[in-house]
C-alpha cells in the first residue's frame, strides 16, 4: 500500500504548504511536518454537507475587495474558544503562501 490515496493527499497538502509528509504519522504524529502548523489531513469521499454549504455561502457573500470566505463552526453549548475555523486551502495559500 505504498501509494495509498490518503498518503498522496498528505503529500500534496505538505507540498502546497511548504512542509513535508510525516511517514510516521500513523504512530501518533502529525500528518505534515511544518515549522508553524500541526497539520492533519483527512481524506473523505463525502465532506460534511454543512461544511461545503457554509463555505459556499461565505463565497457568495465575499464581495468586498480582498474578502476571504471563512466558515466558523460553533459546537452548541461550548465556549467560542473551541470554535473551528474553516477556509479553503487556496485561500489560505493566497494569504500565507507556503511558509
Amino acid at each position: 500500500m505504498p501509494n495509498a490515496a490518503w498518503k498522496d493527499a498528505e503529500r500534496q497538502v505538505a507540498k502546497r504548504l511548504g512542509g513535508r509528509r510525516n511517514p510516521f504519522s500513523v504512530q501518533g504524529g502529525v500528518d505534515v511536518l511544518h515549522p508553524l502548523w500541526a497539520v492533519e489531513v483527512k481524506l473523505t469521499a463525502r465532506p460534511p454537507a454543512y461544511l461545503l454549504h457554509g463555505l459556499q455561502e461565505a463565497e457568495r457573500h465575499a464581495v468586498g475587495f480582498g474578502q476571504v470566505p471563512l466558515l466558523v463552526v460553533h459546537p452548541k453549548g461550548s465556549p467560542h474558544d473551541l470554535d473551528v475555523v474553516c477556509v479553503r486551502l487556496k485561500d489560505w495559500q493566497d494569504l500565507h503562501g507556503s511558509i
